[in-house]
């Protein structure tokens, strides 16, 4: 009697994709600002594609709220790549989101637009759109945190921008990046934040954690004492 082939073992389960990751790191931010609206990127996507068709056409449209995105993370960050604030058709150039010291700098005039804030994943992002609503009188319809960041972006095939160090064209004239070249280099702290799309490039520092941690805990101490 010959022996019966060995029956297989269970199969191992497959490795969680960068995306499901992702999702996963953002799913436990969310609890910390419970109060802000979250933006899915292929919506923004379609939303700055739609205000750039209706700011380049002729024919009367119904008027819709302007998209301001902002870049809540620190200056170096930001040289590597940035969302820009248009979809950018062929041949437009791809212009950078504002940093949250040029949309401070002018803050009451975008209280009538769709205001969506980003950092790498989520969480320093939503915590500034909280503080829209609670402290700068943002109502909660017109603010929202881009799900999964500048990270998530990339999965929807988002454009990214190096941005060129320039003076600004705002009215309060606040220093920042203007223009640029398309890239598809990403800033993340470590190799955990590695969750880009595969045809994305990670770029990380070895100071970014420590900096970004620093500006947390700054804002709380300004918090404490003010």
């Amino acid at each position: 009697m010959s022996a019966s082939a060995p029956s297989p073992g269970p199969m191992p389960e497959a490795e969680p994709s960068s995306l499901s990751k992702l999702h996963a790191m953002y799913k436990d931010f969310r609890a910390k600002f419970p109060d802000v609206r979250d933006m899915d990127p292929q919506a923004l996507y379609q939303m700055l594609q739609g205000q750039a068709q209706q700011q380049g056409s002729d024919s009367a449209t119904v008027p819709t709220p302007k998209v301001v995105v902002v870049d809540v993370r620190t200056a170096d960050e930001q040289a590597v790549s940035m969302i820009p604030s248009s979809a950018g058709g062929a041949g437009d150039p791809l212009l950078p989101a504002l940093t949250k010291e040029q949309f401070e700098a002018d803050i009451e005039q975008y209280k009538e637009h769709v205001v969506v804030c980003y950092c790498t994943a989520g969480l320093r992002s939503g915590t500034y759109a909280a503080q829209l609503l609670k402290e700068k009188g943002f109502p909660r319809e017109r603010v929202s945190n881009l799900v999964g960041g500048i990270v998530g972006w990339t999965h929807v095939g988002g454009p990214l921008v190096e941005p060129a160090q320039a003076q600004t064209a705002v009215a309060s004239a606040q220093p920042g990046p203007v223009g640029g070249q398309p890239t598809k280099r990403v800033h993340v702290y470590g190799p955990k934040w590695a969750l880009q799309a595969d045809n994305y490039e990670s770029v990380m520092f070895q100071h970014s954690t420590i900096k970004a941690v620093m500006d947390v805990g700054k804002g709380l101490l300004n918090k404490f004492w003010s």
